[in-house]
């Protein structure tokens, strides 16, 4: 590779290619932008999720639950359990379901 300065890994000696060091480094410093604000903690105040959409809630006891804000209601719902909007200081979207595997056999 004419014109390329290959240096080595300091651990284990493999040949590195910079540029696709940096790319590489870039890709994936971008990618992790990207879903960083998706699952950051959100303040109650700064604003509430969409109505029947289940989160992952902070309480103020210290206590964290999956539960649902009802808009009309101005509550909390866990199950048939509600708590009263107060009582939940932040909430962050839940992550997707994984993906199933097909299973033979």
């Amino acid at each position: 590779m004419a014109g390329i300065k290959l240096d080595k890994c300091p651990c284990c000696g493999i040949e590195i290619d910079p540029i696709k060091f940096q790319e590489a480094r870039d890709t994936l410093y971008l990618d992790s932008n990207d879903i960083k604000p998706k699952f950051r903690w959100i303040p109650c105040s700064e604003r509430l999720p969409e109505s029947n959409i289940s989160v992952l809630c902070a309480m103020r006891t210290g206590e964290f639950r999956i539960m649902e804000y009802d808009e009309e209601e101005q509550a909390w719902y866990e199950g048939i359990h509600d708590y009263r909007k107060h009582c939940v200081t932040h909430w962050m979207p839940l992550p997707e379901p994984p993906e199933s595997e097909a299973h033979n056999g």
